[in-house]
């Protein structure tokens, strides 16, 4: 798997100038990391390839949502070995839907887990600096970086999980949780179903 960024797109994101050999090697790493920890999140690797999904279950059928979008194109779609025509459907990043003249039998369409529909489609990003990851994803994975950067280069964070000086307390846990709510869930969201 590649990394959702570059290192020289997280200086990019957080305006950083010079980093260091030592701190590149790190960045990468950590880069890999955060990239890892959205993908298993999420389910499924995030990059640009063909999938196929194979669905047997009761359904209605004039919308499919898929299992690994975003969805960057439609390679086949059959339904009880019966490719379905192009004309017949549209698609949107997260979904099918078919359209009203898909089904000229006025059954309503519906299946069972006898029937098996199989999608061939093609999702995902194209990583890299000349990729299409959207840009609230890339600066999620660069505060993410930043925030593990922070507690690696902070002996007391090392140290201590919190502290208190007379009614002020904080939590690095917090802070941490802090940073995957705020930025990293949000840029996610786009992509659950």
């Amino acid at each position: 798997m590649n990394s959702i960024i570059s290192v020289e797109r997280y200086q990019e994101l957080l305006g950083i100038d010079n980093i260091s050999l030592p701190q590149i090697t790190n960045i990468q790493t950590l880069i890999k990391v955060v990239s890892d920890m959205i993908e298993n999140i999420l389910g499924y690797d995030l990059e640009l390839q063909d999938r196929t999904e194979l669905i047997n279950k009761n359904i209605r059928i004039n919308r499919l949502w898929v299992k690994c979008p975003p969805i960057d194109s439609i390679t086949e779609i059959k339904i009880n070995n019966k490719v379905i025509d192009a004309i017949d459907y549209q698609f949107t990043k997260l979904k099918i839907e078919f359209k009203d003249t898909f089904c000229d039998c006025n059954c309503g369409c519906t299946y069972t887990e006898k029937d098996t529909i199989e999608l061939k489609y093609k999702s995902g990003y194209v990583f890299g600096d000349n990729g299409n990851v959207p840009y609230d994803l890339q600066y999620a994975v660069a505060r993410m970086v930043q925030s593990l950067l922070m507690i690696q280069n902070d002996p007391d964070m090392i140290k201590y999980s919190s502290y208190k000086i007379n009614d002020i307390a904080y939590s690095y846990k917090e802070a941490e949780q802090r940073t995957v709510d705020l930025i990293l869930l949000p840029a996610l969201r786009q992509l659950m179903v």
